[in-house]
Protein backbone atom coordinates (compact mmCIF):
# COMPACT_ATOMS: atom_id res chain seq x y z
CA UNK A 1 0.00 0.00 0.00
CA UNK A 2 3.08 2.53 -0.59
CA UNK A 3 1.84 6.08 -1.89
CA UNK A 4 3.85 6.58 -5.40
CA UNK A 5 2.14 9.72 -6.64
CA UNK A 6 -0.77 9.94 -4.50
CA UNK A 7 -1.93 6.52 -4.89
CA UNK A 8 -1.21 3.20 -3.77
CA UNK A 9 1.37 1.17 -5.88
CA UNK A 10 -1.58 -1.27 -6.71
CA UNK A 11 -3.36 1.48 -8.14
CA UNK A 12 -0.31 1.57 -10.65
CA UNK A 13 -0.14 -1.64 -11.36
CA UNK A 14 -3.44 -2.72 -11.61
CA UNK A 15 -4.00 -0.31 -14.13
CA UNK A 16 -0.83 -1.19 -16.30
CA UNK A 17 -1.67 -4.47 -16.78
CA UNK A 18 -5.49 -3.83 -17.68
CA UNK A 19 -3.36 -1.66 -19.83
CA UNK A 20 -1.75 -4.55 -20.69
CA UNK A 21 -4.57 -6.49 -22.03
CA UNK A 22 -5.12 -8.07 -19.04
CA UNK A 23 -8.88 -8.49 -18.51
CA UNK A 24 -8.94 -10.49 -14.68
CA UNK A 25 -6.83 -10.55 -11.47
CA UNK A 26 -6.74 -12.28 -8.59
CA UNK A 27 -4.84 -10.57 -6.19
CA UNK A 28 -3.58 -13.10 -3.70
CA UNK A 29 -3.54 -11.93 -0.17
CA UNK A 30 -1.82 -12.14 3.15
CA UNK A 31 -0.57 -9.59 5.31
CA UNK A 32 -2.81 -6.48 5.19
CA UNK A 33 -5.21 -8.28 3.02
CA UNK A 34 -8.08 -6.03 4.63
CA UNK A 35 -6.45 -2.67 3.34
CA UNK A 36 -6.05 -4.32 -0.31
CA UNK A 37 -9.40 -5.41 -0.20
CA UNK A 38 -10.44 -2.00 0.70
CA UNK A 39 -9.11 -0.25 -1.77
CA UNK A 40 -10.08 -2.27 -4.28
CA UNK A 41 -13.76 -2.18 -3.05
CA UNK A 42 -13.97 1.73 -2.49
CA UNK A 43 -11.29 3.21 -4.82
CA UNK A 44 -10.35 0.95 -7.73
CA UNK A 45 -12.42 2.25 -10.56
CA UNK A 46 -10.88 0.06 -13.67
CA UNK A 47 -12.29 -2.52 -15.83
CA UNK A 48 -10.76 -5.46 -14.33
CA UNK A 49 -12.70 -8.59 -13.00
CA UNK A 50 -10.72 -8.60 -10.04
CA UNK A 51 -11.34 -11.37 -7.19
CA UNK A 52 -9.30 -12.12 -4.23
CA UNK A 53 -7.28 -15.36 -2.33
CA UNK A 54 -6.82 -15.38 1.31
CA UNK A 55 -4.18 -17.15 2.70
CA UNK A 56 -6.19 -17.42 6.46
CA UNK A 57 -4.65 -18.04 9.69
CA UNK A 58 -1.48 -19.66 7.98
CA UNK A 59 0.29 -18.09 5.53
CA UNK A 60 1.19 -20.17 2.61
CA UNK A 61 4.18 -17.98 1.25
CA UNK A 62 3.82 -16.69 -2.41
CA UNK A 63 3.86 -20.33 -4.05
CA UNK A 64 1.02 -21.83 -1.67
CA UNK A 65 -1.11 -18.84 -2.45
CA UNK A 66 -0.72 -19.32 -6.21
CA UNK A 67 -1.22 -22.90 -5.64
CA UNK A 68 -4.24 -22.33 -3.47
CA UNK A 69 -6.03 -19.52 -6.18
CA UNK A 70 -4.57 -21.79 -8.94
CA UNK A 71 -7.41 -24.47 -8.61
CA UNK A 72 -10.17 -22.28 -10.15
CA UNK A 73 -8.29 -21.24 -13.20
CA UNK A 74 -7.47 -23.97 -16.40
CA UNK A 75 -5.82 -22.07 -18.46
CA UNK A 76 -1.82 -21.10 -18.32
CA UNK A 77 -1.88 -17.86 -16.19
CA UNK A 78 0.52 -15.16 -15.38
CA UNK A 79 2.02 -14.62 -11.78
CA UNK A 80 3.40 -11.19 -11.28
CA UNK A 81 4.92 -10.25 -7.83
CA UNK A 82 3.35 -7.25 -5.85
CA UNK A 83 6.41 -4.85 -5.60
CA UNK A 84 7.11 -5.36 -9.41
CA UNK A 85 5.94 -2.80 -11.97
CA UNK A 86 6.15 -4.78 -15.54
CA UNK A 87 5.89 -2.11 -18.05
CA UNK A 88 6.25 -5.61 -20.85
CA UNK A 89 4.73 -6.56 -23.52
CA UNK A 90 2.70 -9.32 -21.58
CA UNK A 91 1.00 -10.83 -25.39
CA UNK A 92 4.93 -11.66 -26.35
CA UNK A 93 6.18 -13.37 -23.16
CA UNK A 94 2.73 -15.58 -23.52
CA UNK A 95 3.15 -16.64 -26.98
CA UNK A 96 6.94 -17.58 -26.07
CA UNK A 97 5.12 -19.57 -23.34
CA UNK A 98 3.15 -21.18 -25.97
CA UNK A 99 5.83 -22.30 -27.75
CA UNK A 100 7.66 -23.95 -24.97
CA UNK A 101 4.52 -25.06 -22.79
CA UNK A 102 6.46 -25.58 -19.62
CA UNK A 103 6.21 -23.15 -16.77
CA UNK A 104 7.99 -19.49 -17.80
CA UNK A 105 9.73 -17.06 -15.93
CA UNK A 106 11.19 -13.76 -16.94
CA UNK A 107 14.71 -12.67 -16.37
CA UNK A 108 16.72 -9.75 -16.22
CA UNK A 109 20.55 -9.65 -16.96
CA UNK A 110 21.23 -7.80 -13.98
CA UNK A 111 24.84 -8.22 -12.87
CA UNK A 112 23.86 -7.39 -9.50
CA UNK A 113 23.20 -3.84 -10.26
CA UNK A 114 19.98 -3.31 -8.64
CA UNK A 115 18.79 -6.45 -7.16
CA UNK A 116 20.85 -9.56 -5.83
CA UNK A 117 21.09 -11.47 -8.97
CA UNK A 118 19.68 -15.16 -8.12
CA UNK A 119 19.84 -16.80 -11.61
CA UNK A 120 22.62 -18.53 -13.18
CA UNK A 121 23.00 -20.75 -16.35
CA UNK A 122 24.70 -24.14 -16.75
CA UNK A 123 24.69 -25.07 -20.30
CA UNK A 124 20.78 -25.19 -21.20
CA UNK A 125 19.31 -25.27 -18.12
CA UNK A 126 19.18 -22.14 -15.25
CA UNK A 127 19.48 -22.26 -11.51
CA UNK A 128 17.45 -20.44 -9.37
CA UNK A 129 18.06 -19.68 -5.78
CA UNK A 130 16.11 -16.78 -4.33
CA UNK A 131 17.34 -17.09 -0.91
CA UNK A 132 20.65 -18.15 -1.28
CA UNK A 133 21.98 -17.70 -4.49
CA UNK A 134 25.00 -18.51 -6.24
CA UNK A 135 28.22 -15.71 -6.77
CA UNK A 136 28.02 -16.61 -10.17
CA UNK A 137 24.12 -15.50 -10.79
CA UNK A 138 23.96 -12.76 -12.90
CA UNK A 139 20.51 -12.57 -13.89
CA UNK A 140 17.58 -11.76 -11.42
CA UNK A 141 13.98 -13.20 -11.78
CA UNK A 142 12.05 -10.25 -13.08
CA UNK A 143 8.80 -10.72 -10.97
CA UNK A 144 7.02 -12.36 -13.81
CA UNK A 145 6.14 -16.43 -14.42
CA UNK A 146 3.46 -18.35 -16.36
CA UNK A 147 2.06 -20.86 -14.68
CA UNK A 148 -0.29 -24.24 -15.08
CA UNK A 149 -2.23 -25.30 -11.73
CA UNK A 150 -0.31 -28.99 -12.49
CA UNK A 151 3.00 -27.50 -12.03
CA UNK A 152 2.43 -27.08 -8.36
CA UNK A 153 0.90 -30.72 -7.54
CA UNK A 154 4.07 -31.99 -6.36
CA UNK A 155 4.24 -29.34 -3.56
CA UNK A 156 2.74 -28.70 0.02
CA UNK A 157 0.47 -26.54 1.12
CA UNK A 158 2.84 -23.60 2.06
CA UNK A 159 6.23 -22.85 0.03
CA UNK A 160 8.23 -19.99 -1.98
CA UNK A 161 8.24 -19.33 -5.35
Amino acid sequence: MLPIGGQPFIFHQLNLVEEKGIKSVTLCLGHLASEVVNFVEKKYCGDLDITFSFDGDTLLGTGGAVKKSSKKINTPFFVMYGDSYLDISFKKVCDCYMLKKGPLMVIYKNSGRYDRSNVHFTGEKFIYRKSNPDPLSKFVDYGLSIFEKNHFDSFHRAFDL
